[in-house]
C-alpha cells in the first residue's frame, strides 16, 4: 500500500512537470494537439523566453512522460515479485489511477483552474472559447461521480 500512495504522488508531480514544461518552457501548440479546436485557436504561439527553452522543455515533458509510464511498470514489476493475484493487481491499479484523478479534480479543476488568478485574465479576453463554459461543473460533480462509482 506503500508503494501505491507513493508511486501516486510520483505520478502527480510528474503530471505537473508535464504542465509546467508545455506552458513555462515549450509555449507553442504543439503539446496541445488534442485540445478541442476552440482551445487550439484561442492559443497563441509566443517566443522562446530564453535561448533554448523549448529544448529544456521537450526534454522536460519527455522525462516526465517516460517516468509517467515507468511509474506503472514499476507498479506491476513490485506486484509481480510480492506475488499479487489478478485482484490485487486490479485493485493497486484502480487505487492508483483514483488518486490520480481525485488529485486531477481537485488540484487542475478545482484550485488552478477556478481559483487562480489567471483563469480570469484567460476568460475575459476569451470568451469565444466553450471549454471553460463547462468548468463549473466539472469540480464537485466530478468528484461525487467518482466516490459514487468506485
Amino acid at each position: 500500500m506503500t508503494v501505491t500512495l507513493i508511486l501516486s504522488l510520483i505520478i502527480m508531480a510528474l503530471t505537473f512537470l508535464m504542465i509546467l514544461a508545455a506552458v513555462a518552457f515549450i509555449q507553442s501548440k504543439k503539446p496541445f494537439g488534442s485540445a478541442p479546436k476552440d482551445v487550439q485557436a484561442a492559443i497563441a504561439d509566443h517566443d522562446e523566453r530564453f535561448f533554448g527553452a523549448r529544448i529544456i522543455g521537450w526534454i522536460i515533458l519527455a522525462i516526465s512522460l517516460l517516468s509517467f509510464l515507468g511509474a506503472f511498470i514499476y507498479t506491476g514489476w513490485n506486484g509481480i515479485q510480492k506475488g499479487y493475484s489478478f485482484w490485487m493487481f486490479a485493485a493497486r491499479f484502480v487505487t492508483m489511477l483514483y488518486l490520480y484523478k481525485a488529485f486531477d479534480i481537485v488540484f487542475w479543476t478545482g484550485f488552478y483552474l477556478q481559483k487562480h488568478i489567471s483563469i480570469n485574465i484567460i476568460s475575459l479576453k476569451q470568451r469565444d472559447v466553450q471549454a471553460s463554459a463547462s468548468l463549473a461543473l466539472t469540480g464537485s460533480n466530478s468528484l461525487l461521480i467518482l466516490y459514487y462509482f468506485r
